[in-house]
Formats: C-alpha cells, structure tokens, sequence
C-alpha cells in the first residue's frame, strides 16, 4: 500500500519553542470563552471588544479559519503559529507578537509562505 504524503496546510512545519507553544495555547484557551475547545467569531469579537472588533474578527478568521467552518480549533490555531514560524518569523518576533496579542491588540497581517 502506498504511503500518501500529508497535506502541506495540515502539517507542522517548524516547531515553536516551547515558551511560544505554551503562550498560543493560553490565548486560545482565553479566547474561547465558552470553554468548548473552539473559537467563533462572537468570541473573537468579544475578545476585540474595545479594539475595532469586527475588523480583527474578520481578518482573524481569513487567516486563521483554514476549513472554513467559522470556528477555529485548537488545532488549526497552533497549526497557524506554527507556519507562521516557517515562513521564518524567529521565536522572539512571535513571542512579542503573542504577548501583543494577549493583550488584545489588534490582529496582524503575517506573511506566511504558502
């Protein structure tokens, strides 16, 4: 039987430090709200609620929502970080950009190598 390679959207790239791992998983886990291991877009818009919400709800899940199913899970999340990290942002550009994104700034527009 042959073996099928993995779909390149699908499969880790380049590993986040351990530090950046742990960061992505508390802020998904912050954002979701709900506690049902998804984020929606009324979550990430709470989470956005003082810092143009919408806008970065919308943008958020263009990027991150890959199946296009307007929830993003744990999965897809660390799946995002972790290309984002091969597109070759260094662990300290995206530890900065975690914290930022702890803190509830705006969502960023990465260039990421598809």
């Amino acid at each position: 039987m042959e073996h099928q390679s993995e779909d390149p959207d699908t499969r880790p790239s380049s590993p986040l430090s351990d530090s950046n791992q742990a960061l992505a998983e508390e802020i998904f886990h912050l954002m979701d709200e709900n506690h049902d291991l998804t984020i929606n877009k009324q979550e990430a818009m709470q989470w956005w609620k003082n810092n143009f919400a919408r806008l970065n709800a919308k943008t958020f899940f263009q990027t991150v929502d890959k199946d296009g199913n307007e929830e993003i899970n744990l999965s897809e999340w660390m799946i995002f970080w972790q290309r984002v990290k091969h597109s070759g942002y260094s662990n300290e550009d995206l530890e900065e950009e975690l914290l930022s994104l702890k803190n509830k700034s705006a969502w960023v527009q990465y260039e990421i190598n598809e």
